[in-house]
């Protein structure tokens, strides 16, 4: 599992006992609440404006119109993902321009 998935609090709850089957709940909620509030803002936009995204969105939707939320928090998770990619490409990228030293790469030269 993603570890920026686990850190947002973007993965649901397990409802486990010895006896029953793996239950998933709620998502956990772990982690800044105000990242995954800016989280869900961006995926609004994201379904807005991307159609792709707005297709997946409609298709989660479609199993069950009551429950957007649920057709939301899966665009978050989608984003945080595709962030966490990103940030990895780019910090790869940086340490192939500085000759492997990714802490020299990321952090901005000092005067």
């Amino acid at each position: 599992m993603c570890v920026s998935k686990m850190y947002l609090g973007l993965v649901p709850s397990s409802n486990e006992s010895g006896k029953a089957d793996d239950r998933k709940g709620h998502i956990t909620r772990q982690g800044p609440g105000r990242v995954r509030s800016v989280l869900c803002q961006a995926a609004w936009s994201y379904v807005r404006f991307d159609p792709d995204a707005a297709e997946r969105y409609q298709r989660i939707v479609a199993r069950n119109p009551k429950k957007k939320k649920i057709a939301t928090v899966a665009m978050m998770r989608e984003l945080a993902v595709l962030m966490w990619h990103r940030g990895r490409e780019a910090l790869a990228d940086a340490q192939s321009l500085s000759g492997g030293n990714a802490q020299q790469a990321a952090e901005p030269a000092k005067a």
